[in-house]
């Protein structure tokens, strides 16, 4: 056999007539197909902002430069809110709000406040969640077992 051959007749392989590139139905190659200098560009323009929503919530004269336990504290100092509120008010989900709360009762200690808890309540059995340590919503009534519970309210006196 040849050198450059791989087999028997009709196997050889040789450079000729092979190309390295690869080539789209339309001859171009296809590292260059979509890549035009306007398409790069559009990509890196951001969007717009989306403030469809920006004056549906309230403010209670909260900046956007102040951090979310900031608002949440000047939210609280106005009067008793439910996690829900609150979280509407700074723009958080409302799972967030349980864990900045109690970091925030911590800095409240150093200081002559302290956040007021008045206690969730079972709507049915008007059983009083009193003692409870977290700040997230029960899930359950301990005596009647049902789900109907009245959440927490804080604030800050």
């Amino acid at each position: 056999m040849p050198p450059g051959s791989v087999g028997g007749p009709g196997l050889e392989r040789s450079g000729a007539g092979r190309s390295h590139r690869h080539t789209s139905p339309t001859g171009r190659s296809r590292a260059r197909e979509g890549t035009s200098e306007q398409g790069r560009i559009a990509s890196v323009v951001p969007a717009p902002p989306d403030d469809r929503h920006a004056d549906t919530l309230p403010s209670w004269g909260m900046s956007e430069t102040k951090t979310v336990r900031d608002r949440i504290r000047a939210a609280l100092e106005q009067g008793p809110h439910t996690a829900l509120q609150i979280s509407g008010a700074v723009g958080i989900p409302q799972g967030e709000v349980a864990e900045h709360l109690r970091h925030l009762e911590r800095s409240l200690e150093h200081e002559a406040q302290t956040l007021v808890v008045l206690p969730a309540r079972c709507v049915p059995c008007g059983f009083v969640f009193e003692g409870r340590k977290r700040h997230a919503r029960p899930s359950r009534c301990p005596q009647c077992r049902r789900e109907r519970i009245e959440p927490p309210r804080f604030s800050i006196v």
